[in-house]
């Protein structure tokens, strides 16, 4: 199976999403709690989602080029924060033989999920603002 994978953190919050092939969401949830994160840790996030629903030979695919490219060993884990995020996610690719690829944005079915969940929130947020503005 194939499977795609994408994190957001925007002025909404911090947002995942795994989608399979056919474009059927299997998750889509909000990272609750006070710190901010940063885009690349809810890139690993909604990999390690992934990874806890998924089966053995299964392949995931994900736009964040630094994900993939550090869970594949081909790039330097330079950002202390996100070690424990990139051991989880190479151990848990070993255990069950999973490969993972990057892909384009605007190939990343996940991904699209995700923008217009941002969008619908942004349209939201200008029409209470001009509600607001009437008001004034």
């Amino acid at each position: 199976m194939i499977y795609y994978t994408d994190g957001s953190t925007s002025e909404h919050g911090n947002y995942i999403a795994v989608t399979d092939k056919e474009n059927n969401v299997l998750i889509f949830k909000k990272i609750e709690g006070e710190k901010k994160l940063t885009n690349n840790e809810t890139e690993y996030m909604a990999i390690i989602e992934c990874l806890g629903i998924i089966k053995s030979g299964s392949k995931i695919l994900s736009d964040s080029k630094l994900c993939v490219e550090q869970i594949n060993g081909n790039w330097a884990v330079k950002q202390k924060h996100l070690e424990p995020y990139v051991n989880k996610s190479i151990k848990l690719i070993k255990t069950n033989n999973i490969t993972i690829e990057w892909i384009p944005r605007e190939e990343n079915l996940a991904g699209h999920h995700l923008e217009l969940f941002i969008k619908s929130a942004n349209r939201k947020k200008y029409r209470r603002k001009k509600e607001l503005e009437k008001l004034n």
